[in-house]
C-alpha cells in the first residue's frame, strides 16, 4: 500500500517523495556499468569485505547517486564481534564466533558514494549479457526492502555535508550459511548487524539475528544516548469507535526536533489503517504510508511504517505539530461484549519509545462503556453517542483503550481508586453446570474425531470485586515499600484467553484470572498455573504500573528488567503468606531453563536476558519469556538474597530495606523517564554495605558482568574441607568449586555450618572467583560440617 499526501490522484502522483520513493523502490541495474573485479576489499569500520574475483554490476543513478551493486564469484567477509556476548550470539547461530564467510554472490543496497570510489582501483570494464539479465531480475526484486530507509537518507542529508550519514545493507549468498543479511547503518543505535530468515521446526518464520552492536568508533567515543530524530511531547487524540471493528482517528502530536536536518521521519501505525492525510502547523505535508519489511520485527507487531517527509528541517529544540488524520479496523472483538485494542498494532501514529503526556477524547455508541488510560475528566452524551475525556497527570509511555457492555465495580487502595470493569458475556463463555450426559458426539466437518465432553464445572467466582482487591493488595504493599502508585485510578477489564497486558492506569486481564482452577482445563491446570492465575498475574500486572509504565526500559537491551522486576514484586507480596508458592515458581523457572529444547540445547543457551526480544528466534521460539522472566526472576532474587545476607545480624535474618531502598530510588529519580539496566546496577551500587564488597570495591560490575551478561547455571560443592577445632576462633578452609561455568564467572555464594540434623547456622558470603576458590571461614563450636547456599538463592543446575 502506498498512500500520499494532496487532494487529489494529479497531486499524490506529483509528489516529489513519491517518485524518489518510486525509483528507490523500483532501480535495477546499469546494463553500462558492468566491470570485472579482482583483489578488491573495502571496509566500514568492524566489517571486511573482499571480492577476490567476480563481476560487479553498478544500479542505476537516481538523483545523481549510485544506491546498488550486485556482485557475483568469489568474495569473503569478515567480521569480529567486540564482546563475549555477541560472539556467543553469533555462535548460537553459526557454530563460530567469528563471521568468516565465503560467498558467491551478494547484492549491495547502500547511501554512501565512498563505496563507489573505494572500489574503483580494481574495476575493469567488461560484458557479460546473461549475468546482467539474470541479475537484474533479482535487484529488482531485492530493491524493495530498502526503499524506505534509503528515502530517509536522501531527505535528511544535508545539502553541503561533506560526510552524510552511511548506510550499508548487504544481501550475500554464503556457501556454509546461505543467504544471510549484513547491516551498516551510522544512524542507528547499533551500526552493525548480521541476521537471517529461518523457520522453527514447527515452520514459524523468524529473523534470527546474529549479532549486533556498536561500530568501532561509536566504542571508542563517550557512551552516547540513543535520541528519535523528533522528540514527542503530547498528543492530544479524537477517536470515533464504531462497534465492533473500526475507528476513526485524528491525532495532533506536539514534537520537537531532536537532531538537526530532519525532514524525514518514520511513525508507526497499525497496517489495519489507512492515513488520508498529515499537516504540519496546518498545512499539508508529503507523507507515504506502504506494506513492513517482510521478516522484520515491526512486520510481526502488526505496524506499518508511515514516512512523513518534512517541506523543511525544523529547528533543533523548536516546537511544531503534526496532525494525522486516520480510520480503519483496529479492533479486536473478544465476544461475550468485549472490544479491545492491541493485538492488531499501534493505534495511534508512534514514533518508538519516548515518554509523553496523552489527551484523549473518545465517541462511541452510548450502550457501550469505554475505559481507557489517563485519568477521566468527563463524560457526556449527545446523539446516542457517549463522549469522554482522558488526561495523564504525567507523561506516560503508551496510551491504550477497551470497551465493552460491563459490570463495574470498586475498592479503594489508600488514596487509588481501584475499578473493576468485568463484560459478563466473557464470563458466560464458561460455563456454569456440567452438561448432560449425552454420548459422545462428531464435530462437524471432522468425522475423525469425537468432542471430548467437559468435565463438571463450577460457577465463576465473584470476578470483579474479588480481582479488585487483588490490585488493590499489590498497591498498598508496593506503595509502602517503593514509591506511592504512580496513577490516581487503576481500571481492570477481562481478555480472553491466558494472556494479559498492561497500560497505564490499565490492565487487560486475562479471563483464566476470574474462574475457579477447575474451569480452565488441563493446560492450564499444572502447579505453576494454578500459582500464575490465582496468586501471580494480578500482582505481576499491577506491579507494572510502576516498572514498565511509571518508569519506562531505555532500549530493547533493557526491556528485561521491566518483566523481571513487575514479576519478583508481585512474588514477595504473596511469598509470606504462601512461601511454597514462592518457590513453585522460582523452580518452575530454574527447571525450564535446564531443559532441552528441539534441537538439544538447554532453554537457557537461548542468550543473556540483555538480548531482548533477539531472544526469540527459529532455535528458541520462545526464548523471551524463557529468559526475561525466568533468569530475569532469578537475578533480582539473587540481588535480594545478596543484600538480605549483606545485612544480618549474629543470629537473626536479614533485612529487605536495602533491596527496596534501591528500588525506591530508582521510581523517585526515573518516574517518566527511561531506566537502563546501568541506572539499575548502580542504583543498587549504592546502597552496598562495605561487607558486600568485591575485591575491596562497592561494585556489582562482576554480577552484571557474568550473570546479567550471561547464560551460566553452574554447580557448587566443597573439597578439601578442615574444621580446625584447637585454635581459639575456630575455622574452616575448603575449596569451593564452581563447576559448569565460565572460568572468568564471579558469584557470591552463602556458606552455612551445619550444628546438627536440620540445626543451620548462616556464617558468610564467600566469592567463588573462576572454577575453583580457597575459603576461610569462622564457625561456631558444634560445627559438623560446611554446606553450600542450603536454602537455594543462586541459579544453579536442577
Amino acid at each position: 500500500m502506498l498512500v500520499l499526501a494532496g487532494s487529489s490522484a494529479a497531486a499524490q502522483s506529483s509528489s516529489p517523495a513519491a517518485a524518489l520513493y518510486r525509483k528507490l523502490h523500483d532501480v535495477g541495474l546499469d546494463s553500462t556499468k558492468v566491470y570485472r573485479i579482482r583483489d578488491a576489499t573495502f571496509d566500514r569500520e568492524d566489517l571486511h569485505f573482499a571480492f577476490n574475483d567476480g563481476w560487479l554490476i553498478l544500479g542505476q543513478q537516481i538523483e545523481g547517486h549510485v544506491t546498488s551493486a550486485f556482485f557475483v564469484g568469489d568474495g569473503d567477509i569478515l567480521l569480529i564481534p567486540p564482546n563475549l556476548d555477541e560472539r556467543s550470539s553469533l555462535a548460537l547461530f553459526t557454530g563460530e564466533a567469528v563471521l568468516e564467510e565465503k560467498f558467491t554472490s551478494a547484492y549491495l543496497r547502500f547511501f554512501d558514494d565512498k563505496l563507489i570510489d573505494d572500489l574503483s582501483p580494481w574495476l575493469h570494464e567488461g560484458t557479460n549479457p546473461d549475468l546482467f539479465a539474470t541479475s537484474n531480475s533479482a535487484a529488482q526484486e531485492l530493491a524493495r526492502t530498502d526503499a524506505l530507509r534509503l528515502l530517509m537518507a536522501y531527505v535528511n542529508a544535508p545539502a553541503d555535508a561533506e560526510h552524510p550519514v552511511r548506510f550499508l545493507h548487504a544481501r550475500v549468498s554464503g556457501i556454509k550459511h546461505g543467504i544471510f543479511d549484513i547491516f551498516y547503518d551510522q544512524a542507528a543505535s547499533e551500526q552493525i548487524s548480521v541476521g537471517q530468515i529461518q523457520h522453527s521446526e514447527g515452520g514459524l518464520p523468524f529473523y534470527n539475528v546474529w549479532t549486533s552492536f556498536r561500530s568501532r568508533s561509536h566504542r571508542e567515543s563517550v557512551a552516547e544516548a540513543t535520541h528519535l530524530p523528533l522528540t514527542a511531547r503530547k498528543f492530544t487524540i479524537k477517536t470515533t469507535v464504531h462497534p465492533p471493528d473500526a475507528i476513526d482517528g485524528d491525532v495532533t502530536i506536539d514534537l520537537e526536533a531532536s537532531q538537526a536536518n530532519t525532514r524525514g521521519v518514520l511513525f508507526e501505525l497499525s497496517r489495519f489503517l489507512k492515513v488520508s492525510s498529515v499537516t504540519m502547523n496546518g498545512r499539508p505535508v508529503e507523507f507515504l504510508q506502504n506494506e513492513a519489511v517482510e521478516g522484520s520485527r515491526i512486520a510481526r507487531d502488526g505496524n506499518d511504517f508511515v514516512s512523513v517527509v518534512l517541506p523543511h528541517a525544523p529547528e533543533a529544540g523548536k516546537p511544531f505539530q503534526l496532525r494525522f488524520v486516520y480510520s480503519g479496523s483496529v479492533l479486536s472483538d473478544a465476544g461475550g461484549g468485549l472490544l479491545y485494542v492491541g493485538a492488531r498494532g499501534t493505534w495511534y501514529p508512534n514514533l518508538g519509545l519516548s515518554m509523553a503526556m496523552f489527551d484523549l477524547q473518545f465517541r462511541c455508541p452510548d450502550e457501550w462503556t469505554l475505559v481507557a488510560t489517563g485519568r477521566q475528566v468527563s463524560t457526556a452524551e449527545s446523539n446516542g453517542e457517549q463522549i469522554t475525556h482522558w488526561i495523564s497527570d504525567h507523561p506516560i509511555p503508551v496510551a491504550g483503550f477497551n470497551l465493552g457492555h460491563y459490570r463495574e465495580s470498586s475498592v479503594q487502595a489508600g488514596q487509588t481508586t481501584v475499578e473493576s470493569f468485568n463484560a459478563s458475556g466473557v464470563e458466560r463463555a464458561f460455563p456454569s453446570v456440567a452438561p448432560p450426559p449425552l454420548s459422545p458426539t462428531l464435530v462437524p466437518g471432522r468425522e475423525d474425531r469425537h468432542q471430548a465432553l467437559a468435565p463438571p464445572l463450577l460457577p465463576p467466582r465473584p470476578a470483579g470485586e474479588a480481582v479488585a482487591n487483588e490490585a488493590a493488595a499489590t498497591i498498598d504493599y508496593l506503595s509502602s515499600r517503593i514509591g506511592a502508585f504512580p496513577y490516581p485510578t487503576l481500571a481492570l477489564t477481562q481478555m480472553p484467553g491466558d494472556l494479559s497486558q498492561g497500560w497505564p492506569g490499565m490492565i487487560f486481564l486475562s479471563s483464566f484470572v476470574f474462574v475457579p482452577d477447575q474451569q480452565r482445563g488441563p493446560r492450564a491446570n499444572s502447579d505453576f498455573n494454578r500459582v500464575l492465575f490465582d496468586k501471580l498475574m494480578v500482582p505481576h500486572e499491577t506491579a507494572h504500573q510502576w516498572w514498565g509504565d511509571s518508569v519506562y526500559w531505555a532500549s530493547y537491551r533493557d526491556q528485561w528488567l521491566s518483566e523481571a522486576l513487575a514479576n519478583y514484586c508481585a512474588m514477595m507480596e504473596f511469598e509470606n503468606d504462601s512461601p511454597k508458592d514462592f518457590r513453585t515458581v522460582l523452580e518452575f523457572y530454574r527447571s525450564h531453563l535446564a531443559e532441552k529444547g528441539p534441537e538439544g540445547r538447554q532453554n537457557r543457551e537461548a542468550g543473556p536476558v540483555t538480548l531482548g526480544y533477539r531472544l526469540n528466534s527459529s532455535i528458541f521460539p520462545g526464548g523471551y519469556e524463557l529468559i526475561a522472566y525466568g533468569r530475569g526472576t532469578w537475578l533480582i532474587h539473587m540481588l535480594r538474597e545478596f543484600l538480605r545476607d549483606g545485612t544480618r545480624e549474629h543470629g537473626k535474618q536479614g533485612s529487605d530495606d536495602l533491596f527496596f531502598s534501591a528500588l525506591k530510588s530508582l521510581q523517585h529519580d526515573l518516574a517518566g523517564k527511561q531506566m537502563s539496566t546501568h541506572d539499575f546496577e548502580q542504583a543498587f551500587e549504592r546502597v552496598l554495605p562495605k561487607s558486600l564488597d568485591y575485591e575491596g570495591k562497592p561494585s556489582l560490575e562482576w554480577f552484571f558482568e557474568g550473570w546479567v551478561n550471561g547464560t551460566a547455571m553452574p554447580k557448587y560443592r566443597l573439597a578439601n574441607v578442615h574444621i580446625d577445632r584447637k585454635a581459639r576462633s575456630s575455622r574452616a578452609t575448603a575449596k569451593l568449586l564452581q563447576e559448569d561455568a565460565p572460568d572468568d564467572l564471579v558469584t557470591s555464594v552463602p556458606i552455612y555450618a551445619e550444628l546438627g540434623k536440620g540445626n543451620l547456622e548462616f556464617l558468610e558470603r564467600v566469592f567463588a572467583d573462576g572454577n575453583e576458590t580457597t575459603i576461610s571461614v569462622r564457625v561456631p563450636e558444634g560445627t559438623r560440617k560446611l554446606v553450600v547456599d542450603p536454602h537455594n538463592t543462586v541459579l544453579t543446575e536442577p
